[in-house]
């Protein structure tokens, strides 16, 4: 998996969590805000597992997708 999708990938399921977490604080829903906050958690693990450079597999450390990895230098392919 390219680093580009699992940079969608985690906006997809952050924004899922997120957007239920503000619904259950709108619609005073404790397990609702719960199950927001654990979606964000899984979003945050998934994107610190997963976004990885394809050359070296060391951890990309940027939210957003860049050109080079920072560690060996190599182009990330998209």
């Amino acid at each position: 998996m390219t680093p580009r999708k699992v940079f969608i990938i985690f906006c997809a399921i952050y924004a899922v969590g997120d957007v239920t977490a503000v619904v259950g604080a709108v619609i005073p829903s404790v397990p609702t805000v719960i199950v927001g906050a654990a979606v964000c958690i899984a979003a945050v693990l998934f994107h610190g597992i997963f976004y990885r450079c394809p050359h070296c597999g060391r951890y990309l450390g940027r939210i957003t997708p860049s050109a080079y990895c920072r560690h060996c230098g190599k182009k990330i392919d998209e």
